[in-house]
């Protein structure tokens, strides 16, 4: 009898909370401010909701994620711990941390918290695409694949699981399987922004710029602060070199996000382009002071130091961002590119990690193709083959093709690989735009 009591005095308690929490004028304005993505304001919502009730779990749940979004994430992981100390059966808590790390690229130490909020609700769909997403990131594409048609083979109304398998096939530059697996989302869910955005993505990388721009105008119906439609639009402009409009669309973004990072660093870029090299290191710093942990902003900035011959630092800026995200095979190929230009030792500790490092490429055969190049298993002739008539395939062969000819001192070889590397016109690639780097310095 006595449990019996107990356990309907521990509902009431949960009930009352619940209802607190509902009713709490503090937490309801935090989600109207989460909604529309002002998260320092929502911060504050939703610290005035913990004030009022310190067992609202969920308002410090949604303090977490914005502090994620904001990049504080340390701050994040100390809410989110409060919550599993306190509460170790909610699923949503764990999902929450999974994604803190696979924010900060700590891909394995995200699946550990995704596979707790699974086993806790084993039909926990965001928790299972999620991991799907951190398997993707870690190139275990089978794996990934495998989670999302486990997701659609319950439920095939949830089109974030079809967008997941989009992800693969784009990675892997199967460009008519993304296109068809965007068409079908888009068209059982006309308004999912996702698919929008890559539909015209991927039809910028076939360099059909008219249905490109279509999409981003169905896209700019539905939401005029997406920051991607922006990002897009500047893409076109400066595959056009146009770049005084695409710093206005990238200025656009910081009207409504003063916080974006990425956004900062392409200013910089763009800044860089035009030899404004001032404009490129203040437009960093700012980069920087969001968030220091952001491994492109190591990759841009190795760009903008060896471009201005500060070739050490380059090296330290891409063992950094190799650092933050050990997966990205190609930061392992730049580090090759600014290493062979430095010392031996240099040289063969970069080709030493990226044969340490099988997960680089597990399964994603064109970045077999050019590890296997690096490490001599396939010659140049067979690479461009297996590139075949994509200009991003062949941008990157071209481009790596000429950093085997640095590697053995034939210069003249090398610019001949680069100059056929700009003649590809992908200028959003970092081989693309280390190869414009190296011609005009040499």
């Amino acid at each position: 009898m006595k449990k019996i009591l107990m356990i309907a005095v521990i509902l009431i308690i949960i009930s009352s909370i619940i209802n607190a929490q509902d009713s709490d004028p503090d937490y309801n304005h935090g989600i109207d401010l989460y909604k529309a993505k002002n998260y320092k304001s929502a911060l504050e919502s939703f610290t005035n909701a913990i004030g009022n009730n310190k067992y609202n779990y969920s308002a410090y749940i949604y303090r977490a994620i914005c502090n994620m979004n904001l990049c504080n994430y340390n701050k994040a992981h100390e809410d989110v711990d409060i919550v599993i100390n306190n509460n170790f059966k909610l699923d949503w808590a764990y999902n929450t941390k999974g994604l803190i790390y696979q924010n900060q690229y700590k891909y394995e130490t995200s699946i550990m918290y995704f596979d707790k909020a699974i086993e806790i609700s084993s039909k926990y769909f965001t928790a299972i695409s999620n991991k799907a997403f951190s398997l993707f990131n870690m190139k275990r594409y089978s794996e990934s694949k495998n989670l999302l048609e486990s997701i659609i083979s319950l439920d095939s109304t949830y089109y974030s699981a079809h967008v997941g398998q989009r992800f693969i096939a784009e990675d892997i530059r199967d460009y008519l399987k993304a296109i068809e697996i965007y068409r079908y989302v888009i068209e059982k869910d006309k308004i999912n922004k996702v698919a929008l955005y890559h539909m015209a993505k991927v039809y910028i990388e076939l360099s059909n710029l008219y249905t490109a721009s279509k999409y981003l105008d169905q896209l700019y119906e539905l939401d005029k602060e997406y920051t991607d439609y922006y990002n897009m639009r500047a893409s076109i402009y400066i595959i056009n070199d146009d770049y005084e409009n695409a710093k206005l669309e990238y200025e656009k973004i910081l009207s409504f996000n003063d916080r974006s990072y990425r956004t900062f660093l392409r200013l910089a870029y763009i800044s860089r382009l035009q030899k404004n090299y001032d404009l490129a290191k203040e437009y960093f710093k700012k980069a920087y002071i969001i968030n220091d942990d952001y491994y492109y902003f190591y990759v841009d900035r190795s760009f903008f130091n060896y471009e201005l011959n500060n070739l050490e630092n380059s090296l330290e800026d891409i063992k950094t961002a190799i650092n933050l995200n050990i997966y990205n095979c190609y930061i392992h190929f730049l580090y090759i590119f600014f290493a062979l230009q430095s010392s031996d030792k240099e040289l063969k500790n970069s080709i030493s990690l990226l044969r340490k490092d099988r997960n680089l490429f597990m399964e994603n055969n064109w970045q077999v193709n050019l590890i296997d190049f690096f490490l001599n298993k396939i010659k140049s002739e067979e690479l461009l083959k297996k590139a075949g008539d994509l200009r991003q395939n062949l941008c990157e062969a071209y481009f790596y093709i000429g950093t085997k000819y640095l590697m053995s001192n034939d210069k003249k070889s090398a610019k001949e690989y680069f100059k056929k590397c700009i003649e590809t016109k992908t200028k959003n690639y970092i081989e693309y735009q280390l190869a414009e780097i190296y011609l005009e310095k040499n």
